[in-house]
């Protein structure tokens, strides 16, 4: 949750946890504050092998994998975005 809410630049996010056995809601979060780059934050991610940027690769195609990691293609995702 807080490393998708610091790659989206959002100043509030909901996380809920859900039930394996039945898809119930077992615990919900509401994380809320203004962004603000953490450079702590983004060498603890370094360290584990995680991109934090939110830089675009020089060339990206349409197909590729969108740079904020969201796991969907770029024309899906940030395409229509700038």
């Amino acid at each position: 949750m807080w490393l998708r809410k610091y790659r989206t630049r959002s100043s509030a996010w909901y996380g809920l946890s859900l039930s394996p056995n039945d898809g119930r809601i077992r615990t919900g979060k509401k994380v809320e504050f203004p962004w603000a780059r953490d450079e702590e934050f983004e060498r603890q991610g370094e360290r584990l092998g995680i991109n934090l940027s939110l830089e675009r690769p020089a060339k990206l195609g349409r197909n590729d994998p969108c740079y904020c990691g969201s796991g969907k293609k770029y024309k899906k995702c940030h395409l229509g975005s700038g």
